[in-house]
């Protein structure tokens, strides 16, 4: 969980991606009860990290430019928490990793992504699109990240990384709310889990803001496509 927070705290997503794939390749957690309180728990952290990451520069959230993404995400929340009971997950996810790693590729080619995903339409789409992933895998970041490098967020002054945690965090806070109401939070692993997570998701936020502070907008942008790159090649090999 301390690696998690370290990269949310980077990038401004990936929380859940890095817990949820490292801890159910674990023989004792993959196939025990323990299993079921892993999505959970990583919502819950993921909120937590990205709003404490936020509280410090709150005020300088763009409310209003990524209010449209807000609000799109926010509706298709659960409506992707019950995607897995209507399509073939398996399928679903490594075509998720191939669209994911294709668009980390088309960014090193240089090319830039086309300014139409940047306008009000596209952040309509993408926005419904991060909802909906991160309601079914807690896997909001991708579609946020392809608006953002259209819309030309600055990440020099911070504005990338800002906004992106701030859609990322909401989204993961509506997870958590949909878990508590649907009984997933009952979980008796739940709580232990939890609390034995805490201190290490606590240094990994520490050590990640030290070394998001030091980060220079190129090593940013290499640090988002690496993890978005790392992200698309684990999901198609789930």
């Amino acid at each position: 969980m301390g690696v998690s927070a370290l990269v949310q705290a980077l990038t401004g997503f990936g929380f859940a991606i890095v817990s949820v794939g490292a801890l159910t390749q674990l023989p004792w957690i993959a196939n025990s009860s323990v299993f079921n309180a892993v999505q959970p728990v990583a919502a819950t952290l993921g909120a937590l990290t990205g709003w404490l990451l936020l509280l410090p520069n709150i005020r300088d959230i763009q409310w209003r430019r990524i209010s449209i993404l807000l609000i799109a995400s926010t509706i298709t929340t659960p409506l992707g928490a019950a995607l897995p009971e209507l399509v073939d997950v398996n399928l679903l996810i490594r075509v998720l990793g191939a669209l994911i790693s294709a668009y980390v590729l088309y960014s090193l080619t240089g090319v830039k992504v086309p300014k139409a995903l940047g306008r009000d339409p596209a952040a309509w789409v993408l926005g419904m699109m991060a909802g909906a992933l991160g309601g079914a895998f807690d896997i909001t970041g991708p579609p946020l990240v392809i608006h953002a490098e259209a819309a030309e967020w600055d990440s020099a002054n911070g504005d990338f990384r800002r906004n992106l945690l701030t859609v990322v965090s909401v989204n993961s806070t509506v997870v958590v709310l949909w878990d508590w109401l649907s009984g997933r939070l009952n979980d008796f692993y739940y709580t232990h889990f939890l609390v034995y997570a805490i201190p290490t998701t606590i240094i990994g936020i520490v050590l990640g803001k030290y070394l998001a502070d030091r980060m220079d907008s190129t090593m940013f942008k290499n640090v988002v496509l690496g993890t978005c790159m790392i992200m698309g090649v684990k999901l198609m090999l789930s």
